[in-house]
């Protein structure tokens, strides 16, 4: 799953080192005032049957 959002500011966070769960909160929570729109790809793969 991708998810592209717009936003009407650059957004700056400093890198923390951090579990990436808790690194996409504070991505997350400094852009949460400047989201003006979002996008979602969803794609699902299948192997081949051998």
């Amino acid at each position: 799953m991708f998810e592209l959002y717009a936003l009407d500011a650059m957004v700056n966070v400093a890198p923390t080192g951090m579990s990436p769960p808790l690194t996409r909160r504070e991505v997350m929570a400094a852009m949460a005032a400047h989201i003006r729109g979002k996008g979602v790809l969803v794609g699902l793969y299948k192997r081949p049957a051998p």
